[in-house]
């Protein structure tokens, strides 16, 4: 990618990441975007088809990021989900953000896509762990814990940072890994 374009980019995602922190998603607009990147709208839109593909793009380089991390962990060496450091350490940084657009009607356009995310994240390590075997619909209820536990803790005024809250998590999912593994074998 040519690096003007990146920068772009680049600065369209840190406007959108900033203007979620401070107003909520239904009145985020294009516009507010275009001046907070100091791009013009017609940049904006050679980039971007609106705000919801500016924002799938903003989760699919979290994603891309995630998968990426190499971290030690995989269901089959050491049955946690490899992206969930990452997923934790990007939600307590952001945690009262995430509070707000989990549980609010008026981020649920946000609320959705990262659910899905997640949703996608748990089904690929879940395939790569177990084969075929997987059933989608494990994946999906695992994938929805996660989702929730997150929603649950970042609401909280409890301390537990993300690592304790990590190997919490761990061992929750680790009993439900084990119901998946009895049944794929």
């Amino acid at each position: 990618m040519d690096q003007r374009v990146r920068q772009t980019r680049d600065a369209l995602q840190a406007s959108m990441r900033e203007l979620l922190g401070t107003v909520t998603w239904d009145t985020i607009t294009v516009k507010m975007l275009c001046e907070s990147a100091s791009i013009s709208r017609t940049t904006f839109y050679a980039n971007f088809r609106d705000k919801i593909d500016l924002l799938e793009s903003l989760l699919l380089e979290f994603e891309n990021a995630m998968q990426s991390d190499n971290n030690g962990r995989s269901l089959t060496s050491t049955e946690s989900f490899h992206f969930l450091p990452l997923l934790l350490n990007h939600v307590s940084s952001n945690r009262q953000l995430f509070a707000k657009t989990n549980t609010t009607v008026e981020g649920y356009p946000v609320a959705d896509r990262f659910r899905k995310m997640i949703d996608r994240l748990t089904d690929l390590e879940m395939q790569q762990a177990y084969g075929r075997h997987a059933s989608i619909a494990s994946a999906s209820f695992i994938a929805g814990g996660i989702y929730h536990a997150l929603v649950r803790w970042s609401g909280t005024s409890r301390e537990a940072t993300h690592l304790v809250f990590l190997a919490e998590l761990d061992l929750i999912i680790k009993s439900h890994l084990s119901v998946v593994q009895n049944t794929t074998e």
